[in-house]
């Protein structure tokens, strides 16, 4: 752990170098919880655990469909000791190739949340960032086919902004100019290959989230919507070929919402599986105004919280919580002696 360097601390995630190994991040996914952009006191027991072990799951099971690959490396206990981690990244940490993150939030969207105010353009015109919508939708109905809806990803403190895929051209366009020595290159050519990425990062958002919805509501679950993050990441071992890759988090109770498919009903708001459960207590019934500083959440909610979290997990998945926990430090406990029992031979 010496030799590792806190190069972003996030809302959620804490990410480290290490200048032995200036091929590879380290994420370490915490209790810590936000709404509004706004990181709140306390913590959230599993959070961590639960946001790891679902993009982990998520994210192989992409790759292995042939949809999108990912920024994995390893979650493995003997593997990770041998990058100088400790317990502390267990089972919420992993170890990810490099990436230049692409600056787009990849938000899809299959259902109607007036609640959300990203569909406030649908309320006003029927339109929503360049799509044209059936009119007269019912609160939480499902969408004739899911739109993907891209934002800007914000700095901190300041909001993300809503955009349509024409805009997020203009975004990569500007990306690609200020990452890359484009000096010498056509801006024709710099603008064909935004367009690309772009296309792209949509097609692998509409595909995943279609994979992702279709095999939640085997599980009696309903994936409402979600946001995807991705990176341009050099091929392993190559030094000029790039690809477009799933990185951060994927399908989790954070960045998606998740209903109950047994008592969905169209019509009217659904019982939250997800993030929004919090967002819901901290704006109505605290009051928050979003602007003045984050205010005590009773213990009560953060544990019911928890439940909400590992519940989703538990559906989706079929597995234990907090035997999951178990068995991860179990791992590291034996990796742990077999690395002290090499030393000592």
């Amino acid at each position: 752990m010496s030799n590792l360097k806190l190069v972003n601390k996030g809302k959620v995630c804490d990410i480290y170098s290490d200048e032995h190994f200036p091929s590879v991040l380290f994420f370490n996914r915490t209790d810590r919880f936000s709404v509004g952009d706004r990181v709140f006191p306390g913590l959230v027991k599993y959070k961590g655990l639960v946001l790891n072990q679902m993009s982990l799951k998520w994210m192989r099971l992409l790759e292995k469909e042939g949809i999108v690959e990912n920024h994995l490396v390893t979650s493995t206990a003997e593997v990770m000791l041998q990058y100088g981690l400790d317990d502390s990244f267990s089972g919420t940490g992993i170890v990810a190739w490099k990436c230049i993150p692409i600056p787009l939030e990849a938000i899809v969207r299959g259902y109607y949340i007036p609640e959300s105010k990203s569909w406030n353009p649908y309320k006003e015109t029927g339109t929503m960032y360049g799509y044209l919508l059936p009119a007269g939708l019912k609160e939480s109905e499902r969408l004739p086919e899911a739109i993907y809806t891209p934002s800007t990803k914000a700095g901190p403190g300041e909001h993300d902004r809503n955009i349509d895929f024409c805009e997020s051209i203009d975004v990569l366009d500007k990306f690609l100019t200020n990452t890359f020595d484009v000096s010498n290159i056509d801006p024709c050519i710099v603008r064909e290959w935004a367009h690309t990425i772009a296309s792209n990062v949509k097609r692998f958002s509409l595909l995943a989230y279609q994979y992702a919805h279709d095999l939640a509501l085997k599980k009696g679950i309903i994936l409402a919507d979600t946001k995807l993050e991705f990176g341009l990441m050099k091929k392993p071992f190559s030094d000029d070929e790039w690809q477009i890759v799933l990185i951060d988090e994927a399908f989790t109770p954070d960045s998606s919402r998740f209903w109950d498919a047994e008592i969905y009903e169209v019509g009217k708001p659904q019982p939250s599986m997800d993030k929004q459960f919090i967002r819901r207590y901290i704006y109505n019934v605290l009051k928050w105004d979003g602007n003045s500083e984050p205010p005590e959440v009773p213990t009560e909610i953060l544990s019911e919280l928890s439940r909400v979290y590992t519940n989703i997990y538990e559906r989706l998945f079929g597995e234990s919580v907090s035997s999951i926990a178990d068995q991860i430090a179990l791992e590291w406990q034996d990796a742990l002696e077999i690395i002290k029992k090499d030393c000592e031979d």
